[in-house]
């Protein structure tokens, strides 16, 4: 029997999440559907009520009403405030953040980095600082927003996790000297922030991890001039650890290795036209 998961969001038509799932089903002999169901803000409800589905994966704008919607949550999750995968259970949807995760993950490609830099203050920059704390706990932190209300509930949130944050200007000098540089917002925003800096002298740059990924390289990674992260790493390894939480909640055992998980679901990716 057939298990049904699928990806919700607005827009979604261009997700790569059912290439890389799909890809990992087929790795571990699964016969798990996975599609993309397009969801504006306030329609998540409705799609949970489908009994045929056994989980989701939540993008935006949809991961703070997936979290109001969650019965119970994972560790993660609740920290956080923000879930970005549902897990039907006998006690009804869990929510969990594997964003976590992921960024965790992806941060065993930078050195220790001193100063990092939070580019965004919405549920993914919530999901990194969750992450730094554990990974880079000794790390000062500063923050670039748009939006003043935002910033309050950021910075108060990092206070939470015991982070003491430095909010910046969105401005080049505000990132140059920086170790790490995480941005956490979609490929459209902060234009003016990354034209600025692509005049700024690019000596001593440390290592930017853009979430965005279509198309890559990103603004904001030409801008910088240095070493890039593309979000698709994030994108797979935040994918690894659903696969495990879906696998898990249908009974499935089979054994599971990250990196093999990694290869089959980054060499469908490659596949994918604009993303060789």
């Amino acid at each position: 029997m057939t298990s049904k998961f699928c990806v919700v969001g607005y827009p979604i038509k261009h997700s790569l999440s059912p290439v890389i799932h799909k890809a990992a089903y087929a790795r571990l002999g699964l016969d798990f559907s996975y599609e993309r169901i397009d969801v504006p803000l306030g329609g998540l409800g409705a799609v949970m009520e489908d009994q045929a589905l056994s989980g989701l994966s939540v993008t935006m704008p949809l991961k703070y009403e997936a979290f109001e919607l969650s019965d119970s949550y994972s560790p993660e999750a609740e920290r956080t405030g923000v879930v970005n995968t549902l897990v039907r259970s006998s006690n009804g949807w869990v929510g969990h953040n594997t964003d976590v995760f992921g960024f965790a993950k992806c941060f065993n490609e930078v050195p220790d980095p001193q100063r990092i830099t939070i580019v965004g203050s919405g549920a993914t920059a919530r999901s990194v600082a969750l992450a730094i704390s554990r990974v880079f706990p000794a790390a000062k932190l500063t923050v670039i927003g748009r939006t003043a209300s935002s910033l309050v509930e950021f910075t108060g949130y990092l206070n939470s996790l015991g982070i003491s944050s430095e909010v910046l200007e969105p401005e080049a000098s505000s990132l140059v000297g920086s170790d790490l540089i995480v941005s956490t917002v979609p490929a459209g925003a902060f234009t003016q922030l990354w034209d600025q800096l692509g005049t700024t002298s690019s000596a001593n740059r440390g290592i930017l991890f853009d979430v965005a990924y279509d198309p890559w390289p990103s603004l904001a990674s030409r801008a910088w001039a240095g070493k890039s992260i593309s979000g698709l790493e994030l994108l797979v390894w935040q994918a690894i650890e659903q696969v495990k939480l879906f696998v898990d909640s249908t009974g499935h055992q089979v054994p599971i290795v990250d990196q093999e998980l990694y290869e089959s679901m980054i060499g469908a990716v490659a596949n994918q036209s604009g993303f060789k």
